[in-house]
């Protein structure tokens, strides 16, 4: 049996051809919410899934006929996607999830059914400025949470247990097993990539396309001491006065920043810890390898002596999100 998955992202979607719980083929796109909302026009992204879906299905030489589902999560489901679907509450597990999916039929060049997998949100409520403090949400990582609990230590399923997910924003996700019961929004890579696109940091911390992929701990861990003694706003003129005086490169200039933001983010959910998850222990990072590092490090330094165990898992080394999809559509 054949199903489609697409995985779209702010920026990009990525299509999966599946057979039974097996990755036939793959292909990206460099397209995703970020086009549809600047050019006002969601026909630009189910034109780019249908340039995945029939590549793809050409490669392997299926039809359209041989596939038994079409699903995708992510930003798809935003107003920016293919169609704003309600976010869906916690706690929820697999099992949920999977009962909430949304059927969009499409009509203008699939001509099928979709199955769109939700979001979660933290609160049924109505909101107004009073209570949105306490709205959280993400959309898409909750397929990618299913998957990663495959990889966590047996031994953390017996307690309660955090996931973090950087990115753009970075979640915090607190689980019960394999269900999740909260989650902790914060912004933190759309600060890192205006600081370093669209301020004078830009000219000291620009790096070789190659150096984009690594980190320097030591300069990451010299970013949180600045953190420390002097908050953010210093902190970051700090890294300015290095480019002034010619102290380090720019690609230790680059790691320092990022130790700013990272401890910066990382201050705001160790407070939300101790205030709302106390005696949670065990916090895996899901990222790219050098920011799950990145991470790991910040927390080590601002935690070192409260017994928190941690473990970084690189998203460029597992490939959690289809793993996830493929345990949700099979609970």
């Amino acid at each position: 049996m054949y199903y489609f998955y697409f995985d779209c992202g702010t920026s990009n979607t990525r299509g999966y051809l599946i057979q039974n719980s097996t990755v036939i083929s793959s292909q990206n796109l460099n397209i995703g919410s970020k086009d549809v909302s600047i050019c006002n026009d969601k026909s630009l992204l189910v034109r780019g899934l249908k340039t995945i879906y029939d590549s793809l299905l050409h490669k392997a030489g299926l039809t359209d006929h041989d596939i038994s589902c079409i699903y995708a999560s992510g930003m798809i489901t935003s107003p920016y996607g293919l169609v704003e679907v309600p976010h869906a509450a916690i706690p929820i597990d697999k099992q949920g999830i999977k009962a909430s999916i949304f059927i969009h039929f499409e009509h203008t060049l699939f001509h099928r059914e979709i199955h769109l997998i939700r979001g979660l949100k933290t609160t049924s409520m109505d909101l107004s400025w009073d209570v949105i403090e306490e709205i959280n949400n993400l959309r898409g990582e909750e397929v990618e949470i299913a998957g990663i609990c495959n990889h966590l230590p047996i031994q953390w399923k017996s307690s309660k247990y955090i996931i973090l997910l950087p990115g753009s924003h970075t979640h915090a996700v607190l689980m019960d097993k394999e269900t999740i019961l909260d989650i902790f929004s914060l912004f933190s890579g759309e600060i890192f990539h205006a600081l370093t696109s669209a301020t004078v940091l830009a000219s000291s911390t620009e790096v070789q396309e190659g150096k984009l992929q690594s980190i320097d701990l030591n300069a990451v861990k010299k970013g949180c001491e600045y953190v420390q003694k002097y908050g953010f706003a210093r902190a970051v003129y700090i890294i300015h006065a290095m480019k002034i005086f010619n102290i380090e490169d720019n690609y230790k200039r680059r790691s320092c920043l990022s130790g700013v933001v990272t401890s910066t983010v990382m201050q705001s959910f160790l407070k939300h810890l101790k205030s709302k998850w106390e005696q949670t222990n065990n916090i895996a990072v899901y990222a790219e390898e050098s920011i799950a590092n990145t991470y790991l490090e910040v927390l080590r330094y601002l935690t070192w002596n409260t017994g928190l165990e941690t473990i970084a898992l690189a998203r460029n080394k597992m490939n959690c999100c289809v793993e996830g999809f493929v345990d949700i559509i099979n609970s």
